[in-house]
């Protein structure tokens, strides 16, 4: 028999003068797999009441505590996926009772409940009162109709936004034999004493009275007498559900649990209680949706026509879809606008001084719409924008997302609009269907297949530094690093394995070629060999021999810089042509995010990205991201090229339109930019933490050695006379020191590794750079390119650190998810996953599997050993999935997955794979499967809702059998 206390919702004890609680996941628990619409029925009593419970649920209730409440389920249901499940909250009234005294850790409740009565009432009804379709009150287990009115009295309504049914007030009074008088006439009798008595009250806090007979004659079976109780119930609740229906107010399970628990929340807090914000909860609204909305009706301010018959029209139709995915619970829609919308529309168009006409227009347009959830919001969605389509062939925007309304646009298309990430989602079905036509210009596209991010899996980082020629150095070392994992994945660029790009200067010129060109690590290198050849020449041909500081002076002198700038002009456009930096090509595939780094003239620091400096935030930063408004001013790869590599005195500045002239990024702090990249992978993908993996490579740097302050330092006398030739020589010498400090990226990688232990770097973090003895070459000498290439080879030949990130890179590329909700158990939390290989069937991952199995590579969860790839499978047909048995103690417990592999790092350690360690409350969150009113992206809220993959018929119950080979 199960124990009493696994019924308890809900404990409330007092702790001096302070009131504490302490909830349970009962209810969770309960409706947890159930997909109908609860019922909810209160009953008030002690002896009566506790013989009522016993037959009609299904637990059978011992002595309770006063404070206590207890949930049960209906003794009739025949099983948990009905339609209607009947829940009974039951509490117990005890003479002159007090609440119990505790000492525990639990909730410090701050809604007022000095003065009530009874409070366990108060706090049932200031909870789930509004969930609630009858309180059924036991006459005969309370003092007569005093202890009635204490009832009523203490019965509190949570301030709501929408107007909610009341529930019934069911009295129920015991009798001693049927023929005392009619029924009828007793009811009327008693239900006019108790009108009476309670006046006003009644019909603030209930919608109707009924009374109801007990008949105590012994010749009648319980059964039969609480069976009519029963029914009784159920017929008011069921005229109170028809109310709900009509108010929109009849909610799902899985919504009724996360409202009870705001509901919990706000009377812990003393706070009212908004159910359609409720239910946004983990969806919130974007932060500036307004300016969006802001800018596109400006486009309108003085069309009135189009204001009426398009802009805001369309408008109602972005808010709907945003406040409409799959999931959803069907409030009205004009409930949704003056709760969520409202006040965003409002100030936007008072801000363009829009007449209030158009307030009120918006309200009647809205009023107008129905309901429409999931896919049904996104259909009505799409024929909305079609209807506009031509319309939207002369509208574009680069800040705003046109589909939404609501964010900045990532992902541009071929016809020059642009839409948000979760806009791609949500039209490509969260990553399943390509993009052949703009969704609102309707014209052909070139194809756009989205590839995005899994929901549980983290980010690698790159950050190359800034340094001239020296750029050879982060190439050598991704080449090598690339060179290791080709055991494993032969024809795999190295850039592919990362999901953002940060580089300065020559570093910018990498990561630009690499990821928005598509140039492998020995193209690149030969990119740098030649640019460097053709730029880096004298201006005058009869004075190359002669490079001395006196001649380089005399060229910043005449001529602003030493090199020209055009032959670089002419170098960058050779190789990337005519592109924008924010424009269709091969990144946005990849999902890869790029940005490189300016400084302004004469201050200010710059990161010109392929994202638009999406999701970013410049007021928390020392930097600004250049953001275009249209696609006539994107700027091109050439111009961030040029931009990022223009160092002071050896390039001229260069211009970028709406910003002015900017140099090279190193300037500004920017040419170490690793802490720039972490906190751009922390803006444009906030729910990943860290990033898995972070390489930071250098472009070589010289160990300080300052002299000791104890060291004896001679006097000299001051110079007599003044030499200008020495005077010159010393300046231009200075400010090479200058800009060399610049350009020394390791200092600011020493000040990052002092900070304290909660900035510190991540785990995985890998510093690569080259160490040199005396001095390192200047950023124009030609003729050390090769000597830095051997240098590098040699220093990273004899160390473990590129072993070390090919194993890290290699291990990320798997990452774990949960096929199946977990499961409680008596003493531990269960659960089914799988991890995945974010490679797309093909030769290139049947190579890579077929590798890890003859290595005998493994997967370790916890300290248990589950071998890759247990069952062959044709990977050039099927993606990789290998399926687990996790259990832990709790879902906070975390549990690490990691992967050992063999011939890459100097040790057979294994390497956690991406996003591990994890927990099981950390999955189900990143999965979106807490969030129970839907997920923006219109991505999948149950596991119910995971595409299967297909497997062959003669391995499927093998798969299968293999969940359980990785329980720990």
């Amino acid at each position: 028999m199960r124990s009493r206390e696994e019924t308890c919702w809900l404990k409330l004890r007092q702790r001096g003068d302070s009131f504490v609680g302490f909830p349970s996941c009962r209810l969770s628990d309960i409706l947890d797999r159930n997909r109908g619409h609860p019922s909810l029925f209160c009953c008030i009593g002690s002896s009566g009441k506790d013989e009522a419970m016993r037959w009609l649920t299904t637990v059978r209730s011992g002595r309770r505590d006063f404070g206590d409440i207890h949930l049960q389920l209906d003794k009739g249901a025949r099983s948990i996926h009905t339609e209607r499940p009947l829940l009974f909250a039951d509490i117990t009234t005890y003479e002159n009772a007090s609440l119990p005294l505790s000492d525990a850790v639990g909730d410090f409740v701050e809604w007022p409940l000095e003065g009530c009565s009874l409070v366990p009432v108060t706090a049932y009804s200031v909870v789930l009162g509004a969930l609630t379709d009858v309180l059924c009150v036991f006459l005969s287990d309370t003092e007569g109709m005093r202890d009635l009115v204490n009832i009523v009295s203490s019965w509190t309504k949570n301030p709501l936004s929408l107007p909610l049914p009341l529930p019934r007030l069911v009295v129920v009074v015991e009798r001693a034999a049927p023929g005392d008088c009619s029924v009828s006439q007793s009811e009327r009798e008693v239900a006019g004493e108790i009108r009476n008595i309670l006046g006003q009250a009644l019909p603030a806090k209930f919608s109707a009275l009924s009374v109801h007979f007990l008949c105590q004659d012994k010749d009648l079976a319980s059964e039969h007498r609480y069976r009519r109780l029963r029914d009784l119930l159920v017929a008011e609740s069921d005229r109170v559900r028809e109310k709900r229906v009509q108010s929109h107010a009849l909610f799902q399970s899985r919504h009724f649990t996360t409202l009870a628990g705001t509901a919990y929340k706000s009377f812990r807090d003393n706070l009212p209680v908004d159910l359609v914000q409720a239910s946004r909860v983990r969806m919130p609204i974007p932060h500036k949706m307004q300016h969006h909305i802001q800018r596109f009706l400006h486009r309108f301010g003085g069309d009135e026509a189009s204001l009426r018959t398009f802009a805001l029209p369309y408008l109602c139709s972005a808010m709907m879809l945003d406040a409409f995915p799959p999931g959803m619970h069907n409030f009205a829609p004009e409930q949704v606008y003056r709760s969520l919308y409202k006040p965003i529309v409002v100030r936007a168009l008072h801000a363009l001084r829009l007449p209030r006409t158009h307030e009120a227009l918006v309200e009647r347009i809205v009023r107008r719409l129905h309901p429409r959830t999931g896919s049904q919001s996104r259909r009505y969605h799409r024929k909305c924008m079609l209807a506009y389509a031509r319309r939207w062939r002369n509208i574009f925007s680069d800040r705003d997302c046109l589909v939404c309304l609501a964010r900045a646009p990532e992902y541009p298309l071929s016809c020059g609009h642009a839409i948000c990430a979760v806009d791609v989602r949500r039209m490509t079905e969260c990553g399943l269907l390509p993009i052949n036509a703009c969704p609102l210009c309707a014209r052909p596209v070139r194809e756009f297949k989205y590839k995005g991010r899994p929901k549980t899996k983290g980010v690698n980082v790159l950050s190359i530094d800034g340094g001239g020629i020296r750029g050879i150095i982060p190439l050598q070392i991704l080449r090598l690093v690339e060179q290791k994992l080709s055991s494993y994945l032969p024809d795999y660029p190295v850039q592919n394995h990362f999901d953002l790009a940060v580089g300065t200067s020559s570093g910018g010129l990498i990561v630009l070629g690499a990821f928005l060109k598509g140039l492998s690590m020995m193209d690149c290198m030969k990119m740098l060999r030649t640019l460097s050849t053709k730029v880096f020449r004298c201006r005058l041909p009869w004075v190359r021999g002669f490079q001395g500081p006196m001649l380089r002076l005399a060229m910043v002198y005449l001529f602003g810089s030493i090199y020209p700038s055009r032959t670089m002009d002419t170098f960058l456009h050779s190789i990337f042509g005519d592109n924008t930096l924010f424009g269709h090509h091969d990144a946005p595939v990849r999902g890869a995010k790029v940005a490189v780094t300016a400084t302004g003239v004469p201050k200010g620091g710059f990161v010109l990205t392929n994202y638009n400096g999406a999701g970013s935030d410049d007021k928390r930063h020392g930097y600004k991201h250049v953001r275009t408004t249209r696609p006539a001013d994107r700027l091109k790869i050439t111009d961030a090229a040029r931009a990022t590599t223009a160092a002071p005195g050896f390039f001229l500045p260069h211009t970028l339109l709406g910003i002015g002239e900017v140099q090279d990024g190193a300037l500004c702090g920017l040419n170490n930019p690793e802490q720039l990249a972490e906190r751009e992978s922390r803006s444009l993908w906030p729910g990943s933490g860290r990033p898995d993996v972070l390489v930071s490579a250098g472009t070589g740097y010289v160990d300080p050695q300052p002299k000791s302050p104890l060291s004896p330092t001679g006097w000299k006398p001051p110079r007599r006379g003044f030499s200008v030739t020495k005077a010159l020589i010393g300046y231009v010498s200075s400010l090479a020191h200058v800009i060399g400090s610049f350009l020394d990226g390791e200092v600011a990688h020493t000040m990052r590794a002092d900070e304290p232990t909660s900035l510190k770097r991540p785990h995985k973090y890998f510093r690569c750079n080259v160490k040199f003895d005396d001095h390192v070459p200047a950023l124009d000498d030609v003729t050390a390119i090769d000597r830095l290439r051997e240098r590098t080879e040699s220093a990273f030949r004899e160390s473990h650190q590129i072993g070390e990130i090919s194993a890290a890179l290699l291990s990320t590329m798997f990452y774990f998810e949960l096929i199946a909700r977990p499961v409680r158990n008596r003493s531990s939390v269960s659960c089914v996953g799988r991890i995945v290989c974010h490679l797309d069937a093909g030769e290139g991952l049947d190579h890579l599997i077929t590798s890890l199995r003859t290595a005998k590579a493994e997967f370790f969860i916890a300290d248990l050993a589950v071998p890759v790839g247990q069952h062959r499978l044709d990977h050039r047909r099927f993606r990789f999935e290998q399926s687990v048995h996790v259990e832990v103690q709790n879902l906070d417990a975390q549990f690490p997955i990691s992967l050992r592999t063999g011939g890459l790092s100097h040790d057979r350690t294994p390497v956690p794979i991406s996003a591990s360690p994890f927990t099981l409350r950390g999955l189900t969150d990143a999965q979106g499967w807490n969030n129970h009113f839907g997920c923006d992206d219109f991505g999948p809220t149950s596991p119910a809702q995971i595409r299967k993959r297909r497997l062959p018929m003669a391995i499927a119950g093998a798969w299968k059998k293999s969940r359980l080979s990785g329980v720990i």
